[in-house]
C-alpha cells in the first residue's frame, strides 16, 4: 500500500484499536485516531508512533457534527487529504438477562438509531465532502 492518510474512529478499543494497530505497521502509514477521552487517545497517539505511524490524535464525540466537522477538516489539514475512513464509532453492546428481553432490545435499538447509524452517516457525508 502506498502512502495513505487513514482516519479511524472509535479507534480506542475493539475493531478500531484493532484497525489502527495494523494500520500503524504499514510503512508509511499516516493515521487519524478519534475517540472521546483525551488521556486514553493520548496513550494510543503514542502507541501508534511507536510502531512507526505518522499519526495524530483529535479529540472527538461523533454524536456531535461540529466534533466530525473538525476531525474531517484537522485532518486534512494535517496531512493534505483524506484517502481512507474506518467508521468504527459504536456505543458499547448491553447485557441482560432473557427474562428482560424487550427493555434490552428497546436499548439496542436506540443505541444504533439514536448515535452508531447517524455518526457513521455524519462522518461519511463530511469524508465525501472534503474529495
Amino acid at each position: 500500500m502506498s502512502t495513505k492518510v487513514i482516519l479511524v474512529t472509535g479507534a480506542l478499543a475493539g475493531i478500531g484499536r484493532a484497525t489502527a494497530l495494523a494500520f500503524a505497521q504499514v510503512p508509511g502509514a499516516r493515521i487519524v485516531v478519534s475517540v472521546r477521552r483525551n488521556e486514553d487517545g493520548k496513550k494510543l497517539e503514542e502507541e501508534l508512533r511507536v510502531l512507526g505511524a505518522e499519526d495524530e490524535f483529535i479529540r472527538t464525540d461523533v454524536r456531535h457534527e461540529d466534533d466530525v466537522r473538525n476531525l474531517v477538516d484537522k485532518t486534512v489539514e494535517r496531512f493534505g487529504r483524506l484517502d481512507i475512513a474506518v467508521n468504527n464509532s459504536g456505543t458499547e453492546g448491553t447485557s441482560g438477562s432473557i427474562v428482560n428481553q424487550s427493555a434490552l432490545w428497546k436499548r439496542i435499538q436506540h443505541q444504533v438509531n439514536k448515535i452508531d447509524v447517524p455518526s457513521s452517516i455524519s462522518c461519511t457525508g463530511y469524508v465525501i465532502s472534503t474529495n
